[in-house]
């Protein structure tokens, strides 16, 4: 069975994590724009609305990452915290209950 996580007990998170973070993603979105730009858009999107291409790839990559680590942490954390719970409340309501 999962264990269930006391997160006023963890150890404080230090600020250069926070930092570094930040840092690396403004340089992989940077990256990631600038490969766009180097690419260059299909030859539907036509020159007046290049801008745009590169915006909704940009949007789309952030969206993907964004979306499977909330789905990560959803899973991690929400789903096993409940499953253990339920767990919990059914051994101990049919312990209670056979008495």
């Amino acid at each position: 069975m999962p264990e269930i996580v006391d997160y006023e007990r963890l150890e404080p998170i230090p600020a250069s994590y926070g930092c570094a973070g930040i840092v690396l993603s403004v340089a992989f979105f940077q990256t990631l724009n600038q490969t766009v730009l180097r690419v260059g858009s299909p030859k539907a999107v036509g020159r007046d609305n290049y801008w745009k291409w590169r915006n909704l790839v940009v949007s789309w990559m952030h969206a993907l990452i964004v979306g499977i680590w909330d789905i990560t942490w959803y899973v991690e954390t929400v789903l096993i915290n409940i499953t253990v719970k339920l767990q919990f409340s059914v051994v101990y309501c049919g312990s209670s209950q056979v008495k």
